[in-house]
């Protein structure tokens, strides 16, 4: 099942943060953002959410070594990403 409709599923039924979090880092650490089409999917809210951590984690991001390819810690979107959902306390494992 594709990552959008997964986030959307989950936060329709009120799924656990343990669960969501680790779907909205993907979104985060993959090279492009949400698609239109994800974006439908997930609503306004999710996709912001996305949005405003890919743009605080690639603030902070080390810069390249070739290509265009950033690196960004999966532990640093795990952080962003909990803190912009409100999800403090429930840091997945």
């Amino acid at each position: 099942m594709p990552i959008a409709r997964r986030i959307r599923l989950y936060q329709t039924y009120d799924v656990e943060p343990g669960y969501v979090i680790p779907l909205y880092v993907k979104f985060c650490l993959r090279e492009d953002g949400p698609t239109d089409e994800e974006t439908e999917v997930m609503g306004v809210k999710a996709t912001l959410a996305i949005h405003k951590a890919r743009e605080r984690l690639r603030t902070h991001a080390t810069p390249p070594n070739k290509g265009n390819a950033i690196s960004i810690a999966e532990s640093d979107a795990v952080e962003e990403i909990t803190s912009i959902l409100g999800y403090r306390n429930h840091v997945p494992q």
